[in-house]
Order: structure tokens, then C-alpha cells, then sequence
């Protein structure tokens, strides 16, 4: 399946009733889409959204990277006293919280995933630092405070950027609760996408999320088939479709294993020069090989290039590389090696360069070290400000070879019909 609007077309044909050959009537309520950064989810939910509105009505709430834009830090540099986020209220997405308890609303989910609270304020201050009385109930700036180990409480906090992911999903999980429970001013939406809430999250804290999610999600199905007759109309049973979208493997797993009506399907960028989106149905059990696909992807692309035929590593193709590498890291425990999972994995690689080969028991250890500095260094910073279509240069592309190279040996990887 090619192209964003052909996607967007199957997932809807796939949420529903179906009839399946042995259980009967089946129902499907969310779709649980799996892609690494860089592959395009975001434009994805952001064309879904906007895709076959009608008179400019939405038919989407969502969550995405542009959610996160509503709200931005006003930094006051000389006092550094009174620090609050300004939100952006030409969105109808907070515009829609007018005339609700928001403030308890949005505090009640911020409890259960962070140790501080949130206040809104619908006054604001002017570009001259004066304070302006708007007298309605649109949320207009909001600050943090949190209680300290002494009972006391710190207003006017400053918190972290996973915080504030925090912050802005309890906004969201607010408005996705008055959807859910049939709020009059969202009667018209009828999916809820999410695309990957939670990357500031660790393990632990993913699971933990990926699970209230899940929870929420299977709520609703059960509701829908407990109510559901052989002359239902879909359209009246009252609950919105899912569209979830992730890279974190743990998390596509834990939403799986836990789903009782989704499907799954594996985004990725078309290899052939085109930068579309494609798409293949996911089984239950290939998110926790996935980084083997993905290592295949590369390994024609290596191909392609070797033979001299056209050919499209990019820098994101890196990005992938270091996804892969953090599943094996996974899989081996971090340990206590330098250079942490990176360097456990990599331990072992031998480099080329200008015609010579560098390993880590060479006499000129200093050339090895300057390469392997240079794998860890690409790994770790190639992120997701690289993922503009360039063409890498042929000593990146030497340098993505042995990395490829040295996990197939080092990991025994077997070609199985030529996957890997």
C-alpha cells in the first residue's frame, strides 16, 4: 500500500464490524500503527485529521508533535522569577475548553503521572509584562507548583520537557474523556489519534501508560459489543475509533498484548526514491523483530550501492541503525561497559577507512578509537532534526557497512529467505 490518503483509507475500512469465518462478528476499534522516526507518522495523523472533512468540520481529535506547539515557555531572562507557559488560544483544540472545570479536570490524570499540578490562568500579559482581565474561561497562560519534601509548596516551577509531555497529554486525556462520554461539543468527532505520547518515558513508565491507555480503549469496546445487535448501526453505538502510532517498541507491544479489538500495521519510507509512506499488515508477533526488518531494509539499500545500482541511504537511515542497535542492547542488558549499549554492541567492530581496516587489538589503536568515536558520536546525534532527505557521503556510507556488517557476525543473523 502506497501514499498517506491510501493508508488513511485502509485504516478506516478496518475499524468496524467484520465477520470472521469461525468466531462470527468481530469488532475493531483501534489501529495500532508501528514506524520508526523519520518514516512520516506525524504528517500521517495530521493528513488523517484534515483528510474528507466536510464543511470544515473535524471529524479528529489527535495528538501529535503540533499538540505539544500550543504551549510555550515565556522566558523572562532579567527576573527569572514568575515562570508560566503561554498557550496558544487560536486552536480550537483549547478554545473547546471554555465553560469546563478544566483546571480539576487536567489535574485529576496529571496526579497519577507526575508530582506536580498545573494552574490556568485566563488572564494574560501583554508584550509590555501588564496584566490584561479577559473575563471569559479560556485558558490563556498556565504555571506549575509542586510540594516539597518540607510540606511546603514552590509555585511559578520550571518543569522538564518529559514533564511537560506530561502536562500536555493530561490536557489531551481531558478533552479525549469529554469526547469519550459524549460532551455535546464534540458530538462530531469520530476517531481519536495518537501519535507517540509518551518518548520521554522509560520502560517502566511506559508500561504503566501503555496500559492505562489500553485499558481506556478495551472500556469502550466492551461497551460497544455488549450493546450490539444484529441490526446495530455502527455510527449510533457512541464511541470514537483509535489510531494510535508509535516507534517504541515496548510500547506497540505492551498496547498489543493488551488491545482486544485492534490491528497492526508497519509504516516505512519507500526505499525507491519516491519518500512516500508505505504500509504491511503487523502479526501478533512482529513488533519484537521488527529491528530485523528494518535491518533487511538496510542491508538492500547497502546492496544497491555495492553493485553501483540506484540506491537511497539518507541520514535517517542512522537513526534506524541506532534502533536496531538499542534492541540488541535490550536484549543483552546495558551492563557496565564505556560508551553504555552503543559501545556494548559496537564492541568488536572493525572499520574501514581509505583502504584500511582498524580493529580494537590493532598496534594503532588511536585510529580504531577515532572511528569508533565517530560511529557513537553519528548514533547518538543524527536525531530527529536529520531526517531531511540527504544523501549520505560515501565515508558515512562505509561507516554504516561495518556497523551492518559486524552485527550480522557478531549476532549470527542467517539470511532466511533472504530477509536479513
Amino acid at each position: 500500500m502506497k501514499g498517506s490518503d491510501q493508508i488513511i483509507d485502509t485504516i478506516r475500512k478496518k475499524l468496524g464490524f467484520w465477520t470472521h469465518p469461525k468466531k462470527g462478528v468481530q469488532f475493531t476499534n483501534c489501529a495500532l500503527l508501528f514506524a520508526f522516526n523519520g518514516t512520516g507518522k506525524t504528517r500521517l495523523s495530521y493528513r488523517f485529521a484534515h483528510k474528507d472533512r466536510i464543511g470544515g468540520k473535524h471529524h479528529t481529535l489527535y495528538y501529535n508533535a503540533f499538540t505539544e506547539d500550543l504551549f510555550r515557555w515565556h522566558n523572562d531572562l532579567e527576573n527569572d522569577t514568575e515562570r508560566y507557559m503561554v498557550i496558544n488560544t487560536d486552536s480550537e483544540l483549547v478554545q473547546g475548553l471554555s465553560g469546563y472545570n478544566y483546571d480539576e479536570g487536567v489535574n485529576s490524570y496529571l496526579r497519577t503521572l507526575s508530582g506536580f499540578e498545573a494552574h490556568f490562568e485566563n488572564n494574560y500579559h501583554n508584550d509590555e509584562g501588564k496584566l490584561v482581565v479577559t473575563g471569559d474561561n479560556i485558558p490563556r497562560e498556565v504555571w506549575f507548583s509542586r510540594k516539597m519534601d518540607n510540606g511546603k509548596t514552590a509555585d511559578h516551577i520550571k518543569i522538564s520537557r518529559g514533564e511537560e509531555r506530561l502536562f500536555v497529554w493530561s490536557v489531551f486525556r481531558y478533552i479525549m474523556e469529554l469526547v469519550l462520554t459524549g460532551d455535546s461539543k464534540f458530538k462530531g468527532i469520530r476517531y481519536i489519534y495518537i501519535d507517540d505520547p509518551m518518548s520521554s518515558l522509560d520502560d517502566n513508565n511506559v508500561i504503566l501508560f501503555a496500559s492505562q491507555l489500553f485499558e481506556l480503549i478495551n472500556k469502550c469496546h466492551e461497551d460497544v459489543c455488549s450493546r450490539f445487535t444484529a441490526t446495530t448501526i455502527q455510527d449510533t453505538l457512541g464511541y470514537p475509533f483509535f489510531v494510535i502510532s508509535t516507534h517504541h517498541t515496548v510500547f506497540y507491544n505492551t498496547m498489543r498484548n493488551g488491545l482486544k479489538g485492534c490491528y497492526g500495521l508497519n509504516l516505512y519510507r519507500d526505499s525507491s526514491g519516491t519518500d512516500e509512506i508505505l504500509c504491511a499488515p503487523l502479526s501478533e508477533h512482529t513488533p519484537a523483530f521488527y529491528h530485523l526488518h528494518m535491518l533487511a531494509q538496510i542491508k538492500k539499500e547497502l546492496e544497491a550501492h555495492d553493485s553501483r545500482q540506484p540506491f537511497l541511504l539518507q541520514r535517517y537511515h542512522f537513526n534506524v541503525m541506532r534502533g536496531i542497535i538499542e534492541q540488541f542492547a535490550q536484549v543483552l542488558g546495558q551492563g557496565n561497559m564505556k560508551d553504555g549499549p552503543l559501545g556494548q554492541v559496537l564492541d568488536g567492530i572493525i572499520f574501514h577507512f581509505e583502504g584500511q581496516e582498524f580493529a580494537a587489538n590493532d598496534p594503532d589503536a588511536d585510529g580504531f578509537n577515532r572511528l569508533h568515536h565517530n560511529a557513537l558520536n553519528v548514533l547518538s546525534h543524527f536525531g530527529n532534526t536529520m531526517f531531511e532527505p540527504t544523501t549520505l557521503n560515501e565515508d558515512n556510507i562505509q561507516l554504516l557497512h561495518d556497523i551492518y556488517d559486524h552485527l550480522v557476525k557478531k549476532f549470527d543473523i542467517r539470511d532466511r529467505k533472504s530477509v536479513v
